[in-house]
Order: C-alpha cells, then sequence, then structure tokens
C-alpha cells in the first residue's frame, strides 16, 4: 500500500495509520477529507471469508472514527462489479451498508485489469474491472472526471486509474519547502596542494589584522566587566569569519564539481535495461494495433515481457555478486579512484533513510518540533540554573586560579587540535575540521587566546554552545515510526571539541574512573568487559561455588545526569577554572533538533550531558564511579584474591555479581538507593537476574525484588553483544 501527495500539502495531510491492518491504510486530507487505500484479497475458489470481511471491517473503523468526513477508497478491490459470486456480494452488501457506490457507476470505462490466458491452445485475454475509486453520493457529484489510462509503455497488468474531483478548500502551505541545498558546501578532497597553500595564505592574511581588545588582554578571573564579554564576542567572530570565508574563496564547493546524481541499480543498465526497452518497444506496438492476440506481435510481446521480468528477478537475487564483480574489475583495471567511491557508496546506501512519518507527525520541520517537545521536557526534568550557580558559587574563584589557566600552553592547544577527527562538522559554519588541521601551525596562537580569555572570564559566546541535536536509531530492527526508538547525537562547535581535548590532555590522569568501569577507556572495550563477568562467574563454578549475576540498564542515563551533582564530583578531579567555564556552558547551552536537514524551535536544557560529546562518557563515568566503591565497601558481592569484582560496568550498562543471592539482593537495594539519590533510573524491563549451572539446589521461590515486584529469573543474557 502507498499514498503519495505533494509537499505543497504536507501541512494539509495527516497520516491515519489503522492499528491492525496491512491491507488498509489512509491519510486525512484538509481535516475533511479521509482517503482510503486498499488492497482486497484474490477472488478465489478457497476464498477465506474471515480475511475478506476483516478488510471490510477496517474500512468500517475510519468510518465510525471519522463520520465528519468524506471518505474516498481506492485501490486494488479484486472485484467486478458485473460479475455473481460470494466474493462480490460480500463487498457490494458491505458498500450499500456504508452508503458507497463506484465512480465507474458515473464514468463508463472498459476495463482495468488483464490476464493472458491459454484455452484449447488458442491465446486469449481476460479483461475485468478490478481497481476502483469508491465513495459516498455526495463526494461522487463533485467528480469532474473518471477515466482508465491505456499507456503503450506501461508493462503491468493494471491499468492506472485517474480520477479529478473539486475540493472546496485551500492548501495552507502553497509554497513548497526547499530542499537544503549542498552546493556551497566545501569539498576537502576535491582541494589541490594548491588550493590548501592558497588558503592558508588568505587565513594567515586575515588573522593578522587582529588588534588585541582590553578583553582579550584581561588576566583577572573575577573580572565583572560586561564590555569584556562583548571583546570575546568579537574575537570568537573575527577568528571563525576569517576561517569561514578563507575557505569559501580557495576550497572547491560542491556545486562546482560534476556528480551523478542517479541512483543506479548494479546491473540494471547491463542486464536488464536492453530487456525493458524491447519490451515496453513491442508492447506499445501491440497496444497501437489494438491488442490482438492470435498474432506473431503478441507472441513477441509476450516473450520480452517475460525475459524483462526474468531479468528484474535475477538482478535482485544476485545483486550483491553483481556489485563485487564490478568492483573486482574496477581493481583490475587498476581503477582505485572508482574502487574507492564504489566501496564509499555501498556503505552510504546502506544507510537508513529518515522516515517522513513519527508518532503520527507529518513533514520533517514538524518532527523535529515533535522530536524538539520531548526532549525539552526531558532535559528539564529535573534540577535548576540555581542549584548549579551555589556550586559554581562555592568554587571560591580568585587570582590564584590564573596558574590554571596558564596550562593552556599553545604546546596543548596544538596537542588538543590534532586528536580531532577529519571531515567533523561544525553547528554553526559549513567549514569541517579540515579547516582547522590544514591550518594548525597558524591558528594555534588564536585558539590558545580564546580559550584562556574564556576560562579567565567563565564566559563562552552563544552561538558557540549552540548544539545540534540529531535523533539517531537505537534498534534498527524495532519500529522506525516511534521516537521512543531514536536517542539524541548531539553536534556541537570545533571550538567546544578542542576544550574538551584540552581538558582531558590536562587532567587526564585525575578522570580516570574504577578500574572495573570499561566504558569508552583506553586499552578497554566490551569484550574485555563481558571477558571480566564471565572469567569471574568462572572462578566461582570451578570451585563448585554459585554465582549470581544481575544485568541492569540505566533509561536516559546520559539525558538525566544533574549538573550541580557533576560538577560538585569534579572538584577534586579539574581545576576549578575548568568547572566554572563548563557550568557556563551547560546552564546556558540552547538546543535544536535537526531531522532530514530541518530544524526545531530552539529549547534550553537544565540536566543531561551530551551524547557525542569528547569529554560526555568521561564525564557520565565519573558521575557513577562511587558507586563501584559504595559497593566494594559493602561486604557483599564477588572477590578474586581478595580483590573485589562485585560489580562491572560499561558506560550505563551495569552488572553485579554475588556468591549468594542476599548479597545480591543487597548489592541491589544498595545500587538503586545511589541511583536514585543521583536522578537516574533503572530501566525495570532490561533487569536481568541469573543463575550459574551448577550442582548447587537453589531454592525456586527465591527472587530478586525490586520495590517488592519479583524479577523472574532469566536463561541466558546476551551481555554487550557477547
Amino acid at each position: 500500500l502507498g499514498i503519495f501527495w505533494r509537499k505543497s500539502f504536507k501541512n494539509d495531510v495527516r497520516i491515519i495509520k489503522h492499528p491492525d491492518s496491512y491491507r488498509v491504510q489512509a491519510i486525512e486530507l484538509f481535516n475533511k477529507y479521509v482517503i482510503i487505500n486498499v488492497y482486497f484479497p484474490t477472488d478465489t475458489n478457497d476464498l477465506n471469508d474471515f480475511e475478506l470481511l476483516k478488510c471490510t471491517q477496517d474500512i468500517k473503523w475510519y468510518f465510525n472514527n471519522y463520520s465528519n468526513h468524506n471518505i474516498i477508497i481506492a485501490g486494488d478491490l479484486n472485484c467486478d462489479f458485473s460479475r455473481h459470486s460470494r466474493f462480490v456480494n460480500i463487498i457490494r452488501d458491505f458498500f450499500i451498508e456504508v452508503n458507497l457506490v463506484t465512480a465507474w457507476s458515473r464514468h463508463n470505462v472498459d476495463f482495468t485489469f488483464y490476464n493472458h490466458l491459454v484455452r484449447n491452445g488458442n491465446n486469449t485475454c481476460s479483461y475485468s474491472c478490478i481497481d476502483h475509486f469508491v465513495m459516498q453520493n455526495n463526494v461522487l457529484n463533485n467528480v469532474s472526471h473518471a477515466q482508465v489510462l491505456h499507456l503503450g509503455d506501461n508493462l503491468s497488468n493494471h491499468e492506472p486509474i485517474f480520477m479529478s474531483i473539486k475540493i472546496d478548500s485551500t492548501p495552507s502551505n502553497l509554497i513548497e519547502e526547499p530542499e537544503n541545498s549542498n552546493s556551497d558546501r566545501p569539498v576537502w578532497s576535491k582541494a589541490s596542494s594548491n588550493d590548501i597553500n592558497n588558503y592558508r595564505r588568505e587565513l594567515q592574511s586575515n588573522l593578522s589584522n587582529f588588534v588585541m581588545s582590553d578583553g582579550v588582554r584581561c588576566s583577572n578571573p573575577t573580572c565583572t566587566d560586561s564590555n569584556h564579554l562583548q571583546d570575546l564576542d568579537n574575537f570568537y567572530d573575527f577568528v571563525t569569519n576569517s576561517i569561514d570565508s578563507s575557505v569559501k574563496n580557495n576550497i572547491p564547493k560542491a556545486g562546482n564539481i560534476k556528480t551523478s546524481s542517479k541512483s543506479v541499480v548494479p546491473g540494471w543498465s547491463e542486464y536488464v535495461k536492453p530487456f525493458r526497452d524491447d519490451a515496453k518497444f513491442w508492447h506499445a506496438i501491440w497496444v497501437s494495433l489494438g491488442r490482438p492476440l492470435n498474432c506473431e506481435v503478441y507472441n513477441v510481446m509476450k516473450h520480452t515481457r517475460n525475459l524483462f521480468h526474468y531479468s528484474v528477478r535475477k538482478v535482485k537475487k544476485n545483486r550483491e555478486k553483481i556489485e563485487q564483480d564490478n568492483m573486482l574489475v574496477s581493481f583490475l583495471d587498476g581503477k582505485v579512484t572508482n574502487l574507492v567511491k564504489k566501496l564509499k557508496k555501498q556503505r552510504s546506501n546502506g544507510k537508513d533513510k529518515s522516515p517522513s512519518l513519527i508518532d503520527g507527525h507529518v513533514g520533517k520541520v514538524n518532527i523535529a518540533n515533535h522530536f524538539a517537545s520531548k526532549y525539552a521536557a526531558l532535559y528539564n526534568s529535573h534540577e535548576s540554573s540555581e542549584e548549579t550557580g551555589k556550586v559554581v558559587d562555592d568554587l571560591n574563584i580568585s587570582a590564584n586560579n590564573m596558574t590554571e589557566v596558564d596550562l593552556v600552553t599553545p604546546e596543548i592547544v596544538y596537542q588538543a587540535i590534532s586528536c580531532i577527527n577529519v571531515n567533523t562538522s561544525d553547528v554553526c559554519f559549513e567549514f569541517k575540521s579540515n579547516a582547522i588541521l590544514n591550518a594548525v601551525d597558524i591558528l594555534t596562537k588564536y585558539v590558545t587566546a580564546l580559550l584562556q580569555s574564556f576560562l579567565i572570564h567563565g564566559y563562552v559566546p552563544k552561538n558557540l554552545i549552540f548544539c545540534s541535536l540529531k535523533p539517531i536509531i537505537k534498534d534498527k530492527l524495532g519500529d522506525k515510526l516511534s521516537s521512543e526508538n531514536y536517542r539524541a547525537i548531539g553536534s556541537s562547535s570545533l571550538l567546544l571539541k578542542v576544550l574538551d581535548w584540552v581538558i582531558f590532555i590536562l587532567y587526564e590522569s585525575n578522570l580516570k574512573p574504577s578500574e572495573l568501569q570499561f566504558g569508552f577507556q583506553k586499552k578497554n572495550s566490551t569484550t574485555m568487559c563481558s571477558w571480566t563477568v564471565n572469567e569471574t562467574v568462572n572462578y566461582y563454578l570451578n570451585r563448585d561455588t554459585p554465582a549470581f549475576s544481575c544485568f541492569l540498564d540505566l533509561s536516559k542515563a546520559f539525558d538525566l545526569v544533574s549538573f550541580s551533582k557533576l560538577f560538585s564530583k569534579l572538584k577534586n578531579r579539574i581545576g576549578a577554572i575548568f568547572i566554572r567555564l563548563l557550568a557556563f556552558i551547560y546552564t546556558f547551552q540552547s538546543c535544536c533538533v535537526d531531522w532530514a536537514g530541518s530544524k526545531s524551535n530552539l529549547f534550553n536544557v537544565s540536566c543531561g550531558i551530551r551524547q557525542g560529546a569528547v569529554l560526555s562518557p568521561i564525564l557520565f563515568s565519573i558521575y557513577i564511579d562511587d558507586l563501584f566503591n559504595v559497593l566494594s565497601c559493602s561486604g557483599f558481592g564477588c572477590h578474586i584474591n581478595n580483590v573485589f569484582y562485585g560489580i562491572v560496568g560499561y558506560a550505563d550498562d551495569l552488572v553485579l555479581l554475588s556468591p549468594d543471592l542476599q548479597g545480591l539482593q543487597c548489592m541491589f537495594d544498595i545500587a538503586k538507593s545511589f541511583l536514585d539519590k543521583l536522578g537516574l533510573k533503572i530501566s525495570v524491563d532490561r533487569i536481568k537476574p541469573l543463575k550459574s549451572k551448577t550442582k548447587w539446589k537453589y531454592d525456586p521461590t527465591v527472587f530478586i525484588k525490586l520495590d517488592n515486584f519479583e524479577i523472574p529469573w532469566c536463561d541466558s543474557y546476551k551481555h554487550l553483544g557477547h
């Protein structure tokens, strides 16, 4: 089933998804029409009455729920009303019941479907009207034209049907939403060494015109001069505009590069197109001759059409092999560039396109605003700026903190810039990280001065802390039309990424969480985490001792982090002046949702750390790190050679391990109480307690309890994909 509409109608169309039907779906148009697309079962001798009656009841569901609307049914009814069969009678009785008539009752048509048959050695063709427009009488009065289009190049047995109807409504948005244009986007992969050298020369020339202002020269960490903040805004604009203009003037643009916009199916031009062209040619001749049956033209038409359909099936079945053969030919011919392009295209073709419908909302802007309303509620579910302000006030920033600013040297900034990945986008500018990486020696001193000024004043320009949230699907096999199956990944300024790397480089040793927290740590992985869990359990099993585990997953953990609690935990780990700047960035950041290039309205946040930022995984690990220490000192949990292994974590995926049930219950209660105080929630549906398989006899009536609710044991669990 499929219904298409013009983009200019996007604000006037609403999809009405039937809760339990794959044969009947509909849209609402102008708040007064319901267009239903149907596909009825086939009229055969072994007709299943239940399936047909279910289709009629599915249609009736729309009548009951949209009784004030004009309803139009369009589609393949598999029903010719000139026949007399039980199938036709069921549909005819249903249409009489709901007062529906077909458009062909007033607009005569010859046939909408034909089928080739061979009877007694002779070619025959059966014709029928099984595709219909069906509506109420008052709606039919507004139909000015209805017909079947017999097109010579249509290779389907179904002929397209067409209807014109007068609707007393005007689209609320006659101007189509402009598509995002990438013609001005710089393409660094096409830039020659001469282009890059010209970019560097222009950038250096632009930056040399900078005049140091009072705000940039200020070295007072307690400065409150508002003019200095304006100086920092101007300095930031000067540096970024210099980069932006230099890139635009020297780096090739996408609009100047010839690319093929066609989506080519592998093997189509070689194995399908010749047969399709032959089939269309002979089909058009056959139609122009009046569709004769027992002649050579008919035989050739049938043969060429069969070859076309066979070639389509063959290409679909062998698509992967054809792609591999084409890449091998490119490699053997020495066309390495073409091979790389095909590999990249193969990867990009695997990426999911953004759905046009989420939670019943249609249109890119509407979907973006829908996500924005959900994220705004989530990121403001607790906490307030006043609580974060109290933590900042307790830092007692003074002139002594200038020693922390002095740690940000050009050497550290150079190292931080070098850590940024190639082709990383900036949320505010079209230039990518390539612009900074190709001029790191030129930009280092200016970026250093910027970061030092930000730290001294505890301030960054507002457009620098703008965050664009992109909903990324969680489970590709799950419901792609539900917002609950998406997580928000934040995209921020490149300069903020440099700041994150500076903090990480300066305080790496202080930012290390517990050794049992494997998430996003150097030389650790999900494999190491799962291996540690398995080895701990095996250690006890090899000694004929039971081992119990409980797998926990935190719900929206990154999104519920309290700013005040987080920055309080950072006090003994990084400099106070860095905490003050991070607090400003998180407290005053503004966000929007980017959905397929369309942006939502802006909203502020009061809790949660951005998923996608350099420091975010580390900050979250520190946020829950005390839980590892609390459980280690609790006296419960597994130990190996007097070393505690009672909890193993990978970011927000936690595993509790205990040699006895009572200990596991106590650890679970401690963990829940601790996480509740942090404002984090355990996903109840994903609590998985597991018993090890030993000779030990378990009491089947004993369960792990959550608020007096017994959680059933599971037989197995796939931990982090292992």
